[in-house]
């Protein structure tokens, strides 16, 4: 049974419970519109950023890590945070966290707020190392190795900055990354985002037996129709099949060398993210966020399928080992709201909590 499967099932069990009148007011529509209007002017014509990619040696010095940086130049000795983006399992940073609309990406608004932004491709994705094909022990890329991969990226970039800890955000898969890599190696991190994160099962639902293979093949297409099967009925979030098919579709299939050779053009991606998911869904959660114990903040969009309004509550109350967290929903956004006209949301809300030195936090909801 692949893991698309498994994906599907758990992206299913969470749709039930999300298929709920909008609870937007007006006027916040309004200042989604009015963030979008401001923030795509006010950027679109930056030219200060610089980017480039490292690779460092992964616990096997034959595999590397490939680290994507961006930042804008600046005098002085001023010092910057540091943010690293743990990402999603099946999409590596050229098509999520470095993928621009309008001319701004998510990376590109964090380095333009004066972050150091950095970013890792999982090995098997993007431009890390593929695994070799005697590889054994099960389906690679599981949240647990990408966590260790996330910890080789941190210690390389602290290093180099000089700096003692960074903050991560870890989106959607990316958030069981790094919430292991938050309870395993809380010394090197001073904030966490977990942004559309998985959340522990309400109802767990037993595991099928079955033989997972190692790697799934995803089309464009195929993001198409689970994006759409997301978005209740008559709803627009600025973001169509046109945008998958024609925008983001190239450069997702970019990220695998030999993904236009097959017919239909598809992406090789590792298999373990499905397991995981299918642990969580059958009530085993991969780390325990009571031992998160830095500022945290859980952020989604209302329609998010994954990260639903209940599965987020549950997950907050869970971080019983920090004092300081927050909880935001944002209004007309689904998983992917990096991607929609809600964005400029997200990089405020985000960027407020990096910002703020010693913020006053609390449990908040935004509809």
């Amino acid at each position: 049974m692949s893991g698309k499967f498994y994906y599907l099932l758990f992206l299913i069990a969470g749709s039930r419970r999300v298929n709920r009148s909008c609870r937007l007011r007006h006027i916040g529509k309004g200042l989604s519109i009015l963030l979008l209007i401001c923030g795509g002017y006010a950027y679109a014509n930056n030219e200060d950023i610089r980017s480039e990619t490292v690779r460092i040696d992964s616990a096997d010095p034959e595999l590397k890590l490939a680290l994507h940086h961006e930042f804008v130049a600046q005098s002085g000795a001023a010092r910057r945070r540091i943010v690293l983006f743990a990402e999603g399992s099946a999409v590596p940073t050229a098509g999520n966290a470095a993928f621009k609309i309008g001319g701004l990406s998510w990376m590109d608004d964090l380095a333009e707020h004066g972050f150091d932004v950095w970013s890792l491709d999982y090995l098997g994705t993007g431009d890390s190392s593929r695994y070799p094909e005697s590889k054994t022990g099960g389906p690679p890329g599981r949240a647990s190795d990408c966590a260790e991969q996330l910890a080789e990226a941190a210690r390389y970039i602290l290093k180099k900055e000089k700096v003692g800890k960074l903050t991560v955000i870890g989106d959607s898969f990316g958030s069981l990354v790094a919430g292991i890599f938050a309870t395993h190696t809380p010394e090197l991190l001073d904030r966490l985002v977990l942004a559309a994160p998985v959340t522990p099962a309400a109802q767990p639902q037993p595991m099928q037996a079955s033989q997972q293979p190692n790697y799934d093949f995803d089309t464009v297409d195929d993001f198409w129709q689970i994006y759409s099967s997301w978005l209740p009925k008559g709803e627009f979030t600025g973001v169509n099949r046109d945008f998958f098919l024609r925008d983001w579709g190239p450069k997702y299939l970019d990220g695998d060398p030999e993904s236009r050779h097959r017919n239909p053009p598809s992406v090789m991606v590792p298999s373990g993210p499905a397991v995981d998911m299918a642990e969580v869904s059958a009530g085993r959660f991969v780390y325990d966020p009571a031992k998160i114990n830095v500022p945290t903040l859980i952020i989604f969009g209302e329609w998010d399928a994954i990260a639903t309004e209940e599965g987020g509550k549950r997950l907050f109350d869970l971080l019983t080992g920090t004092q300081r967290k927050s909880r935001v929903i944002i209004g007309r956004g689904t998983h992917l709201p990096q991607f929609e006209s809600v964005r400029f949301e997200l990089y405020r809300n985000i960027s407020t909590f990096l910002e703020i030195d010693d913020p006053d936090m609390v449990d908040s909801a935004r509809y």
